[in-house]
């Protein structure tokens, strides 16, 4: 099957398995992706009695959120870890950064979600342990990544907009995060490839600024001072970069929004005001989570190959 879906040959499919000098590191990546998608594990080695455990920060999320792409991440996860029998042990942020920086690592395999910490990834790499950050990404491409294809998602609102001749859009956004920004590099990218100019008067970005996600209090204060300076009447659509932006506009309840239609890149279909047009971008967060897992239980056995980003892409879908 593997050999099928790489084009390889059966013989350098089973050297890549046992991560053989003669088969080069491209090759073995390649060959690991289509065992981690086909769940081909009867040529992997059983995980030592040591793995028992994955260590996993989930941020600061509420996983009983409607929509909450962390909520489907975790989800994913634990789903591979029941299936597996591995227990996992979750870093609460009080302590996280001692650990991560204690220099005596008791982890097994550890999951890092939404960690845009980059001054802590090269201490992470150097651990030599099997690591997987989700919906955040490591630069340099020391550790193994999982996240959403936020160029992508980005690109698919403009190409939403453009189709529904929406041409003047308040842009919601919580640039404190690396996936927003890549979201919008996607979304400028694309609008600048069918020729529409970024001007003020086409797009207007509001960012309550790095306040951390967990204060949602503070963020919606923010945002309801910066739309207090607008006048909102010159909006012919919105744009919620994220869930944590649509709860805040959702809970503003302001009149003048209420009935412009409404694009949000999340995993919820509610709109934020009742009768309110919505088309979201939904993203595979269960399968994020579940191939996350993967990712690690493979990385513990090719603990010395370059690092590797795999990209789910969002999917449009209208309310």
């Amino acid at each position: 099957m593997i050999a099928r879906e790489t084009g390889l040959s059966i013989s350098s499919v089973s050297r890549a398995l046992k991560n053989s000098h003669e088969i080069s590191e491209a090759k073995k990546i390649q060959v690991r992706r289509a065992a981690a998608a086909l769940d081909y594990r009867k040529h992997l080695r059983r995980p030592t009695p040591n793995f028992l455990t994955i260590s996993i920060y989930t941020g600061e999320i509420d996983r009983r959120a409607q929509g909450s792409i962390y909520a489907e991440i975790y989800r994913g996860i634990k789903e591979e870890a029941q299936r597996h029998g591995v227990r996992l042990i979750e870093l609460k942020r009080e302590t996280l950064f001692a650990q991560l920086t204690n220099s005596e690592q008791q982890f097994e395999g550890l999951i890092l979600m939404g960690f845009d910490r980059e001054d802590y990834l090269e201490a992470l790499a150097a651990t030599g342990k099997p690591i997987v950050l989700v919906n955040s990404q490591d630069p340099y491409g020391r550790i193994d990544s999982v996240l959403p294809d936020n160029l992508g998602c980005g690109a698919m609102v403009a190409r939403h907009l453009q189709e529904r001749q929406l041409s003047a859009t308040l842009h919601l956004v919580h640039r404190a995060r690396l996936t927003i920004e890549k979201r919008l590099e996607g979304y400028f990218a694309r609008r600048k490839a069918i020729s529409v100019p970024a001007t003020p008067a086409n797009d207007v970005i509001v960012d309550p600024g790095s306040f951390e996600e967990r204060d949602l209090d503070t963020i919606r204060k923010e945002m309801a001072r910066a739309l207090n300076a607008l006048d909102l009447r010159q909006f012919d659509s919105i744009v919620c970069w994220g869930i944590l932006m649509k709860r805040a506009l959702l809970d503003l309840a302001i009149a003048e929004l209420a009935a412009l239609p409404v694009v949000s890149v999340d995993s919820s279909e509610e709109a934020p005001h009742p009768g309110q047009e919505l088309a979201t971008v939904a993203l595979p967060g269960r399968a994020i989570g579940s191939q996350a897992f993967q990712q690690l239980a493979l990385r513990q056995f090719y603990r010395d190959a370059p690092g590797v980003r795999l990209l789910l892409s969002g999917r449009l879908q209208n309310a």
